[in-house]
């Protein structure tokens, strides 16, 4: 059995310790995002999982990413290459902004300031 067979305790993997450990180490240049993925010691799928549940992020595989649309009228595909992030529309209309790195201070403020509609965040791994 692996690590990401057994059952989650986000509030370990994402605990104010883990968090502070994280930062420290991410001082190096590396996302934080990518630090916990690490410590956590959790398969991809599983991390990016119980990411979104701790911070309430609807999280999109692959699959459910090809089900909705490019939306390169809001984020230009030369744009969403650079700043990490992706603008995708469901059948309704509805825009979504995925992103892998919810802790992107930059992108966030970024994505406020030039999305004039209202988004909903998700999550996907990087």
């Amino acid at each position: 059995m692996n690590m990401s067979d057994l059952p989650l305790d986000d509030d370990l993997i994402f605990s104010p310790q883990a968090m502070r450990k994280a930062r420290a180490a991410a001082a190096d240049s590396r996302a934080l995002v990518d630090v916990l993925e690490q410590q956590s010691g959790l398969s991809a799928d599983a991390f990016v999982r119980a990411l979104g549940r701790k911070l309430r992020y609807e999280v999109l595989d692959m699959d459910a990413i090809y089900r909705l649309l490019p939306a390169f009228d809001v984020v230009p595909f030369g744009v969403a290459l650079q700043r990490e992030i992706l603008a995708l529309r469901d059948a309704q209309g509805e825009l979504y902004l995925v992103t892998g790195d919810p802790f992107d201070v930059r992108l966030s403020g970024w994505a406020e300031a030039n999305v004039a509609e209202e988004f909903r965040w998700c999550l996907a791994h990087r």
